[in-house]
């Protein structure tokens, strides 16, 4: 819900009214889902720490607002995903100004996703293990909002 919601709505009005600009919407908002997933899972695989966006400072792999150059390239990768699975309906002579504004939207997309990731979003700390989680439970166990805003 959280990554397609919006993309979902902005076709279905460039579906009924033909304006590209909801295409181009709706690109930027599925690119910068993939762009995020991506940067998220290529990012894990890393040898090195990633940095806290905020901060710079090493953080253990899959933190909340983490960055590392791998995941950078991964959210790259899946930005351009999108661009090369829409490429057959974007016929009009402007296909590489396109691409660099779906590419752009989803690279910001998901350097504001870990901005939020470090800024704002809830964190929990689990009391038996120490560990830092978004997760409400932890080994059995609820855990204490240690960090973010809680809505």
């Amino acid at each position: 819900m959280a990554n397609g919601s919006l993309p979902s709505a902005v076709v279905i009005v460039w579906w009924f009214t033909g304006l590209q600009v909801f295409y181009m919407g709706y690109l930027s908002g599925a690119s910068a889902a993939a762009a995020d997933t991506w940067a998220t899972e290529i990012g894990t695989l890393s040898n090195r720490k990633p940095g806290l966006t905020t901060s710079l400072v090493e953080v253990p792999n899959g933190s909340s607002g983490a960055i590392s150059l791998l995941g950078f390239l991964g959210s790259i990768g899946g930005s351009f995903s999108i661009v090369v699975a829409s490429s057959p309906w974007l016929r009009n002579g402007n296909f590489f100004q396109i691409s660099l504004i779906v590419v752009s939207a989803g690279i910001i997309g998901s350097i504001a996703d870990s901005l939020a990731g470090a800024t704002i979003q809830s964190q929990y700390t689990c009391e038996k293990c120490s560990r830092t989680t978004e997760r409400l439970t932890c080994c059995d166990r609820t855990t204490t909002r240690s960090k973010g805003w809680h809505g």
